[in-house]
């Protein structure tokens, strides 16, 4: 609905915003012909997967058929260490609650995932009494 009245107030573009970690396009100069950026993508987004659902993301974006997909990087130069505002910066355009928002999922999520293992575990199953 909202993209909908941009386009009837004469918008020439809506964005949704960054989709990190997603090489989205085959046209994408910028990684389509660097399997070295392809990979390097593919491990980041699988090692930080468990801190941010990059994939749900992407595929929530594609629903809404985007005309095309922009490529955006950080980059920096090797050896020198990266100030933690500029890694604070990043994890707030990623997660709008920030820092804390995105530790207190995790805990959450590793706290559930805890309770579903116990409760799969024959352990935690009390035994069937065979008196009669």
């Amino acid at each position: 609905e909202a993209l909908a009245r941009l386009k009837a107030e004469g918008a020439l573009l809506a964005t949704l915003g960054t989709a990190p970690l997603t090489t989205e396009g085959e046209d994408d100069v910028t990684t389509g012909e660097h399997p070295v950026v392809e990979r390097a993508l593919r491990v980041a987004a699988r090692r930080l997967g468990g801190f941010y659902n990059f994939e749900g993301l992407r595929r929530f974006k594609s629903k809404f058929v985007p005309s095309y997909w922009e490529s955006e990087y950080a980059l920096g130069q090797r050896g020198v260490a990266m100030p933690p505002r500029v890694g604070h910066a990043v994890v707030r355009a990623l997660v709008p609650g920030g820092l804390t928002q995105l530790l207190t999922r995790q805990a959450l999520r590793i706290t559930r995932l805890e309770n579903v293992t116990k409760s799969l575990s024959p352990a935690s199953k009390p035994a069937k009494s065979t008196d009669r």
